[in-house]
């Protein structure tokens, strides 16, 4: 999965409510009945193996190594 295609996945994918009479049903604004839905989930699984979640792999600004940049 490609970044352009995971960043409109999470753009998409929102949590949504609607009125079914006097209930209100929670769920994602694609129209699955629970958020996030499968497709929501896979895309921000591939976004964590693809490295795009640094925060969560415990990896911080200083923690990246400096390749003899200069100052």
């Amino acid at each position: 999965m490609d970044p352009e295609e995971i960043a409109r996945i999470k753009f998409f994918h929102r949590p949504s409510a609607n009125r079914q009479g006097s209930r209100v049903v929670f769920g994602c604004s694609c129209g699955a009945e629970i958020h996030p839905c499968e497709t929501l989930t896979a895309a921000l699984a591939e976004e964590r193996v693809a490295g795009g979640d640094d925060a969560a792999n415990g990896e911080g600004p200083a923690d990246k190594e400096d390749h003899g940049a200069q100052p």
